[in-house]
Protein backbone atom coordinates (compact mmCIF):
# COMPACT_ATOMS: atom_id res chain seq x y z
CA UNK A 1 0.00 0.00 0.00
CA UNK A 2 1.48 3.64 -1.06
CA UNK A 3 2.36 6.03 1.77
CA UNK A 4 -0.41 8.56 1.06
CA UNK A 5 -3.17 5.62 0.94
CA UNK A 6 -2.09 4.23 4.29
CA UNK A 7 -2.18 7.71 5.92
CA UNK A 8 -5.65 8.34 4.75
CA UNK A 9 -6.91 4.85 5.67
CA UNK A 10 -5.31 5.46 9.14
CA UNK A 11 -6.85 9.44 9.45
CA UNK A 12 -9.96 7.83 8.35
CA UNK A 13 -10.00 4.99 10.76
CA UNK A 14 -8.71 8.36 13.83
CA UNK A 15 -11.78 10.66 12.69
CA UNK A 16 -14.33 7.01 13.41
CA UNK A 17 -12.74 6.93 16.99
CA UNK A 18 -12.96 9.74 17.95
CA UNK A 19 -16.45 10.48 17.14
CA UNK A 20 -17.71 6.74 18.58
CA UNK A 21 -16.30 8.98 21.78
CA UNK A 22 -17.29 12.51 21.36
CA UNK A 23 -20.16 14.47 20.00
CA UNK A 24 -17.79 15.12 17.02
CA UNK A 25 -18.99 14.22 13.43
CA UNK A 26 -16.27 14.52 10.28
CA UNK A 27 -17.27 14.72 7.04
CA UNK A 28 -14.53 14.63 4.00
CA UNK A 29 -14.83 17.90 1.74
CA UNK A 30 -12.14 19.65 -0.11
CA UNK A 31 -13.65 23.40 -0.35
CA UNK A 32 -14.90 23.62 3.37
CA UNK A 33 -13.71 27.27 4.25
CA UNK A 34 -12.10 25.72 8.18
CA UNK A 35 -11.03 22.04 7.47
CA UNK A 36 -8.16 19.55 8.29
CA UNK A 37 -6.27 19.03 5.18
CA UNK A 38 -3.35 15.73 5.58
CA UNK A 39 -0.28 15.94 4.37
CA UNK A 40 2.71 13.71 3.90
CA UNK A 41 5.59 16.09 5.36
CA UNK A 42 8.37 15.16 7.65
CA UNK A 43 7.05 13.94 10.84
CA UNK A 44 4.07 13.69 12.71
CA UNK A 45 2.52 16.70 13.90
CA UNK A 46 -0.47 19.06 13.74
CA UNK A 47 -1.41 22.60 15.18
CA UNK A 48 -2.90 22.40 18.39
CA UNK A 49 -6.44 24.13 18.23
CA UNK A 50 -8.59 25.23 15.42
CA UNK A 51 -6.48 28.24 13.89
CA UNK A 52 -9.76 29.11 10.89
CA UNK A 53 -8.94 28.01 7.79
CA UNK A 54 -6.90 25.04 5.94
CA UNK A 55 -5.55 23.72 9.06
CA UNK A 56 -2.56 20.48 7.88
CA UNK A 57 -2.02 17.72 9.71
CA UNK A 58 1.12 15.84 8.71
CA UNK A 59 1.46 11.79 8.84
CA UNK A 60 4.96 11.41 7.01
CA UNK A 61 7.07 8.66 6.88
CA UNK A 62 6.96 6.25 9.72
CA UNK A 63 3.40 8.29 10.98
CA UNK A 64 1.25 6.29 9.59
CA UNK A 65 -0.48 4.38 12.18
CA UNK A 66 -3.82 4.44 13.78
CA UNK A 67 -2.98 5.62 17.29
CA UNK A 68 -0.76 8.30 15.68
CA UNK A 69 -3.73 9.89 13.54
CA UNK A 70 -5.60 9.84 16.99
CA UNK A 71 -3.15 11.63 18.74
CA UNK A 72 -2.30 14.36 16.00
CA UNK A 73 -5.94 15.09 15.60
CA UNK A 74 -6.38 15.42 19.55
CA UNK A 75 -4.01 18.11 18.34
CA UNK A 76 -5.97 19.71 16.03
CA UNK A 77 -8.98 19.30 18.36
CA UNK A 78 -7.48 21.49 20.95
CA UNK A 79 -6.02 18.38 23.29
CA UNK A 80 -2.21 19.42 25.00
CA UNK A 81 -0.35 16.17 25.96
CA UNK A 82 -1.50 14.82 29.06
CA UNK A 83 1.86 15.39 31.08
CA UNK A 84 1.50 19.65 30.72
CA UNK A 85 -1.79 19.86 31.70
CA UNK A 86 -2.12 21.95 35.05
CA UNK A 87 -4.52 18.91 36.47
CA UNK A 88 -2.41 16.32 35.42
CA UNK A 89 -1.11 15.27 38.99
CA UNK A 90 -5.02 14.75 39.66
CA UNK A 91 -5.64 12.27 36.66
CA UNK A 92 -1.87 10.33 36.02
CA UNK A 93 1.64 9.93 37.89
CA UNK A 94 4.89 10.87 36.10
CA UNK A 95 8.20 9.34 36.01
CA UNK A 96 10.45 12.74 35.17
CA UNK A 97 13.17 10.63 35.96
CA UNK A 98 12.18 8.40 32.51
CA UNK A 99 11.88 11.65 30.42
CA UNK A 100 14.95 11.74 27.74
CA UNK A 101 17.31 14.27 28.22
CA UNK A 102 16.23 16.18 24.89
CA UNK A 103 12.52 16.22 26.12
CA UNK A 104 12.40 16.79 29.18
CA UNK A 105 10.93 19.67 28.20
CA UNK A 106 7.73 17.64 27.80
CA UNK A 107 7.29 17.61 31.48
CA UNK A 108 6.40 21.28 32.27
CA UNK A 109 2.86 21.95 33.36
CA UNK A 110 0.80 24.93 31.21
CA UNK A 111 -0.96 27.09 33.77
CA UNK A 112 -4.41 26.46 34.35
CA UNK A 113 -5.69 29.47 31.92
CA UNK A 114 -3.85 28.32 29.31
CA UNK A 115 -5.48 24.95 29.15
CA UNK A 116 -8.80 25.78 30.40
CA UNK A 117 -9.12 28.37 28.06
CA UNK A 118 -8.44 26.20 25.05
CA UNK A 119 -10.30 22.77 26.07
CA UNK A 120 -11.75 21.50 29.13
CA UNK A 121 -10.23 18.42 30.99
CA UNK A 122 -11.44 15.26 29.77
CA UNK A 123 -8.22 13.00 29.29
CA UNK A 124 -10.60 10.83 26.46
CA UNK A 125 -8.24 7.23 26.36
CA UNK A 126 -7.57 8.18 22.46
CA UNK A 127 -5.28 11.24 23.80
CA UNK A 128 -4.30 10.03 26.92
CA UNK A 129 -3.17 6.40 25.55
CA UNK A 130 -1.13 8.60 22.98
CA UNK A 131 0.92 10.07 25.38
CA UNK A 132 1.22 6.80 27.31
CA UNK A 133 3.13 5.63 23.86
CA UNK A 134 6.36 6.65 25.29
CA UNK A 135 7.13 9.09 22.93
CA UNK A 136 9.66 11.41 25.20
CA UNK A 137 10.96 7.74 27.08
CA UNK A 138 13.87 6.73 27.95
CA UNK A 139 14.40 3.37 25.92
CA UNK A 140 12.09 0.64 28.29
CA UNK A 141 11.32 3.49 31.06
CA UNK A 142 7.68 4.23 31.51
CA UNK A 143 7.18 8.85 31.84
CA UNK A 144 3.19 8.43 31.95
CA UNK A 145 0.50 6.05 33.75
CA UNK A 146 -2.95 6.47 33.80
CA UNK A 147 -4.87 6.13 36.49
CA UNK A 148 -8.27 4.14 36.58
CA UNK A 149 -10.63 6.86 35.69
CA UNK A 150 -13.70 4.20 35.71
CA UNK A 151 -13.44 3.63 39.35
CA UNK A 152 -12.89 7.36 40.23
CA UNK A 153 -16.46 8.53 40.82
CA UNK A 154 -15.96 12.04 41.10
CA UNK A 155 -13.63 11.67 37.34
CA UNK A 156 -16.77 9.69 35.76
CA UNK A 157 -19.00 12.49 36.87
CA UNK A 158 -17.07 14.86 35.34
CA UNK A 159 -16.43 12.87 32.09
CA UNK A 160 -20.04 12.19 31.47
CA UNK A 161 -20.82 16.09 31.89
CA UNK A 162 -18.61 17.03 29.65
CA UNK A 163 -19.06 14.30 26.53
CA UNK A 164 -22.06 13.52 25.12
CA UNK A 165 -24.24 10.69 25.83
CA UNK A 166 -23.28 8.51 22.91
CA UNK A 167 -19.62 7.91 24.87
CA UNK A 168 -21.61 6.51 28.21
CA UNK A 169 -19.85 3.37 27.40
CA UNK A 170 -16.69 4.58 28.21
CA UNK A 171 -15.78 3.84 31.64
CA UNK A 172 -16.16 0.08 32.02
Amino acid sequence: MRLAEKAKRVFKKATQIWSSVTCLDFTESSTATDRIQLILASGCWSHLGRIGGVQYMSLGQGCEWVGTAEHELGHALGFHHTQIRHDRDDFVTIYPDNFQINAAQANHQLSAITVDSLIPETALNVFVQADMAENFATKGCTTLMKWDFCRDAKYEDKLRKLICPKSCGFCC
